[in-house]
């Protein structure tokens, strides 16, 4: 099985590279107390040069590796990647899970409730900003990304709207509307006005 095959070649490579970043630290400490105690010569600084740059790269490696890795995880499970993509009160979908006996009555009222009263209850529409660096050592604005973190309740109630909009929004969207709607593709306008043109030269 393919799969099976890549995900022994990145246990292994990851394994190589803890073992290179171990091995490198160890002579690191090495160099720095043979140097603590005058053991200082051009040959033992170039050798420390060279393992600090080694140590840099494996660090830069590993940084690259978890992106990517939380990048898959966000691709695979959405909004219940929770590490990442928690409200501002701290509580995120795997704890209403985990919780759902104590906390499922309250939490549904508060579903029920936007619905009766038209509105939120204080909080729960509250939401910040953070910034999630694209690059190691991120200085500039354009080196990061900002992402909006809200609470639960306030996605569960958009994801409910949603749903409910799907079977009304094509009687609500014109004719003319070619894209966002289930069943139209946003290219149809521009292939349709090909052939009015095409007809039209005939």
């Amino acid at each position: 099985d393919l799969k099976v095959i890549i995900r022994r070649w990145v246990k292994t490579k990851r394994l190589e590279m803890v073992g290179s970043k171990l091995d490198t630290i160890a002579g690191l400490e090495k160099i720095d107390k043979a140097m603590h105690i005058g053991v200082v010569d051009d040959c033992t600084v170039l050798c420390r040069i060279e393992l600090k740059n080694n140590l840099l790269k494996l660090k830069e490696m590993e940084a690259k590796d978890r992106i990517q890795k939380s990048k898959v995880k966000w691709a695979v499970e959405g909004d219940e990647n929770s590490k990442f993509f928690h409200g501002p009160d701290g509580f995120n979908f795997e704890f209403f899970k985990k919780y759902w006996d104590v906390v499922g009555s309250d939490f549904c009222e508060a579903i029920e409730q936007f619905f009766t009263s038209g509105g939120f209850s204080k909080g729960c529409n509250s939401s910040f900003v953070t910034l999630i660096p694209k690059i190691i050592d991120a200085k500039f604005v354009n080196d990061f990304r900002p992402i909006s973190l809200i609470g639960c309740v306030y996605k569960v109630v958009t994801k409910v709207l949603t749903n409910r909009l799907v079977s009304v929004i094509r009687d609500l969207v014109s004719d003319t509307q070619s894209a966002f709607v289930a069943g139209r593709q946003i290219l149809d306008g521009p292939f349709i006005l090909d052939e009015i043109l095409k007809w039209c030269k005939r």
